[in-house]
């Protein structure tokens, strides 16, 4: 390894010799993996972004917001692709702030993301009927005239099976993550497939089709003048739809900014990664991910709204749930692409991928990622030696992983049953634990000099470290993001609630450290001592 033995992981005062985790992923199922973990481009995220989209930044050009947005979250996965090679271990950036900033910042950073991974859960489970059950179930009801599938998709809107069947789901993927890293990629990897196929499905859906032959289908199966009738409803209730400039530009940014930073989630598991040493591997899995998914995301955008046509998908999206909406499922992209392929094989297809791009692998990956931070606190004597515990047979933290399972349970019922908390709500959460991140790679280079200067981040230009020049740009483009979620009450995450709770998790972890750090040190464990080295593999 070209780290120093001398920053390596060798104090006794480590929980153990090595921490149990496997490197079992290369690059290209790294990239994958934040495909997956960024929104996917089918499922859930893309459904709900393109909805949105119209809210937020009426009349722009969406598909420019998602480039532009695209290239400058690539910033937040480049900071941590070069602290992926610094510090190649699971547990992301409370190795990497703790070992720059402070300890105490580390752990404040790593609780945020240990809570906010699977607390959004709640989000995808409670969501995982609405979107994708109900609303595919719906549409295809109605393309082949059968009123008891209809009914049958309406009935689970109930709440209480809402909740039954996002617990269901959470429970199952819960239990994937507790059987290992192996069995989650080797299904995250097949699962993959179904996804890109549904993604090539929706191009050919949108490539294929045009306004004029959506409005003849839509009329068609309506028996009725629908697709002018709504757009003209639209055009006589919604005469005004406009918002300031700079917030509906800089919101746009931040809409599918908020998704696309976290093609990172590499970087938390990075301990399980191999060839985790070398620049071409974070290349891979964090930065190409990152432009890909952000391409297809464009590209999505721009053929939904070019052959959907663009005045009826704002017709759409705004008189849904008014008397004027005639269409008789959701208007989600997915509903178009179903009714612009009225086949069976390809529905399924399409139904397959897009349920699991929905969420429930997002699930495991959360899981898999929370669990891991926990597992680090563990190891560095943080939190009690239980929660550090890797079965040997799976090589995955169990008892970590349950108490990650639990809190997404809490979290779908609060999600089902209150309005306190939105998607947006981790998104801005988790922008704090990035910027804390970009600040770190500004120094680090010049604070643990040896770490840098011996591993595969060590890139200079004119002598200056481009790990610090990312970290500066994305520095400056968090803050932004962040005063943006913090001002615009349609990208939902300042409801009060959701902010209490986010200022809470930061004061009260960071107040925790100390705690620990005071008892630890009655204990005679000088945990500082440990965060001056690597922890071990």
């Amino acid at each position: 390894m070209s780290t120093t033995k001398k920053t390596e992981g060798s104090s006794n005062l480590f929980l153990r010799r090595a921490s149990g985790l496997i490197r079992v992923a290369g690059p290209w199922s790294g990239l994958a993996f934040n495909w997956i973990w960024t929104g996917n481009n089918v499922g859930l995220l893309a459904a709900w972004i393109l909805f949105a989209y119209v809210f937020v930044s009426p009349g722009y050009n969406i598909p420019l917001l998602i480039i532009v947005a695209t290239l400058l979250s690539t910033l937040n996965t480049a900071t941590y692709m070069f602290f992926s090679m610094a510090i190649p271990r699971s547990g992301g950036d409370y190795h990497y702030i703790s070992r720059t900033l402070h300890p105490s910042l580390g752990f404040m950073s790593s609780v945020n993301w240990a809570l906010w991974l699977p607390l959004v859960l709640g989000w995808a489970g409670k969501n995982v009927v609405p979107i994708a059950l109900q609303s595919l179930l719906n549409t295809w009801g109605a393309i082949t005239n059968n009123p008891g599938l209809i009914e049958f998709s309406n009935t689970l809107l109930d709440p209480n099976i809402t909740f039954v069947i996002g617990a269901i789901v959470i429970i199952l993927f819960t239990a994937i993550t507790i059987l290992g890293t192996k069995t989650y990629f080797t299904i995250q990897n097949v699962s993959f497939v179904f996804m890109i196929a549904a993604i090539a499905i929706t191009f050919g859906a949108f490539v294929l089709n045009s306004p004029a032959t959506f409005a003849a289908k839509i009329n068609g199966l309506t028996g009725s003048d629908t697709y002018q009738s709504m757009i003209k409803a639209f055009e006589t209730q919604f005469s005004s739809i406009e918002r300031p400039a700079a917030m509906a530009i800089l919101s746009g940014i931040a809409l599918w900014a908020g998704i696309n930073t976290w093609a990172c989630g590499t970087s938390l598991m990075a301990g399980e990664i191999r060839e985790e040493r070398k620049l071409r591997t974070w290349l891979i899995a964090n930065v190409l991910s990152s432009l890909l998914v952000g391409g297809v995301m464009a590209l999505t955008a721009c053929l939904y709204m070019t052959s959907l046509g663009e005045k009826f998908v704002y017709a759409a999206s705004y008189l849904y749930g008014t008397p004027d909406y005639k269409l008789p499922f959701p208007p989600y992209y997915s509903s178009f692409v179903v009714l612009a392929f009225p086949n069976i094989l390809l529905f399924i297809i399409f139904a397959i991928g897009f349920f699991l791009g929905l969420g429930p692998i997002v699930m495991s990956q959360n899981q898999l990622l929370a669990s891991r931070v926990m597992l680090a606190w563990s190891f560095d004597r943080l939190m009690p030696r239980q929660l550090g515990y890797v079965d040997r047979k799976f090589h995955a933290p169990i008892v970590a992983t349950i108490a990650c399972g639990i809190i997404s349970l809490i979290s779908l019922w609060i999600y089902v049953y209150t309005d306190w908390l939105g998607l947006f709500s981790q998104l801005f959460a988790i922008g704090f634990s990035f910027l804390l991140t970009a600040i770190s790679a500004i120094i680090f280079p010049f604070r643990r000099k040896e770490m840098f200067e011996s591993s595969a981040a060590n890139i200079k230009i004119g002598g200056i470290p481009v790990m610090s020049l990312v970290g500066l740009g994305n520095t400056i483009f968090l803050l932004v993001f962040l005063y943006q979620n913090w001002v615009d009450d349609l990208l939902g995450s300042n409801h009060p609630v959701s902010i209490s709770l986010i200022l809470s998790i930061l004061v009260i972890s960071f107040i925790l450290y100390w705690v620990i750090r005071a008892i630890r040190k009655r204990q005679g464990i000088d945990i500082d001592a440990l965060f001056k080295e690597i922890p071990p593999e």
